[in-house]
């Protein structure tokens, strides 16, 4: 059934089951290599580490959705993000700064997650 027969429920699973997760990558990338390096130095003694490769990896997962596109290079990207994000939202947490606006770091992480899975869904019914 074309997802634009599908209402309610149906639709919603179809869409995040099927559709590109591209646009999600970019806007996790922008958040990996600009917000974030910056939004680490509010914890006070931020983790140099995780600054600088955030922001790598944040540029190398733009780079991946805009210019490789091959789906290999994105699901490698995916799956650093991922890392990144869970390392962040542990930073967070061993702070005791999960809480208010940070919490969107939560959504960021699910988001990650959830593109690794979209890609690996891809990835596996594309052969």
């Amino acid at each position: 059934m074309p997802l634009r027969d599908k209402k309610g429920l149906a639709r919603a699973k179809a869409i995040m089951k099927y559709t590109d997760s591209e646009s999600n990558e970019l806007m996790i990338g922008v958040l990996h290599m600009c917000i974030l390096p910056f939004a680490m130095l509010e914890i006070g003694n931020a983790w140099a580490l995780l600054q600088i490769t955030a922001h790598l990896a944040g540029a190398f997962q733009i780079y991946c959705a805009l210019w490789d596109g091959r789906l290999f290079m994105r699901k490698i990207a995916v799956q650093i993000a991922s890392i990144i994000s869970i390392a962040t939202v542990m930073n967070y947490g061993m702070a005791d700064m999960l809480h208010g606006s940070h919490l969107g770091w939560i959504l960021i992480c699910a988001m990650s997650i959830w593109n690794l899975y979209r890609v690996t869904h891809e990835e596996l019914y594309r052969k």
